[in-house]
């Protein structure tokens, strides 16, 4: 099973780096490959499909399901993913994400260097004059 989940996170990371290339976001379809279920992604940038995993009866006792009942699930679970991964991973996503973090890296700042005003007013001797 080991191996299995290695290939498995192996052909999923190749789908995922070339999400970010393709222009419209790879669909996960099911095809049949010795009378079984298999999950496949296709994506603008290749002209085969990546075979992503085949749903085995191990897999659907496991998870109480037929083949196809599970096969479907996890298609829809990995079309999911994979479109989010693609808006995460769009270019004006990751701008926001760097501009919400410096904004709050400048509030940080300017909230630190306020507190260390007020400490160093607090903290002077009051004059009696």
């Amino acid at each position: 099973m080991e191996i299995r989940a290695r290939e498995v996170n192996e052909r999923l990371w190749r789908v995922l780096n070339r999400t970010t290339l393709a222009k419209q976001p790879p669909t996960v379809s099911i095809a049949t490959l010795n009378n079984r279920p298999i999950l496949e992604i296709k994506d603008d940038k290749s002209s085969r499909p990546i075979r992503l995993v085949t749903v085995t009866e191990p897999d659907a006792d496991f998870n109480g399901k037929t083949l196809d009942e599970l096969a479907q699930e996890w298609q829809k679970i990995v079309q999911d993913e994979v479109v989010r991964f693609r808006e995460l991973a769009a270019p004006e996503a990751i701008m926001q994400r760097v501009q919400r973090k410096d904004k709050v890296t400048l509030s940080t700042v300017y909230f630190n260097n306020s507190l260390v005003a007020f400490s160093l007013q607090i903290s002077r001797p009051l004059s009696l004059s």
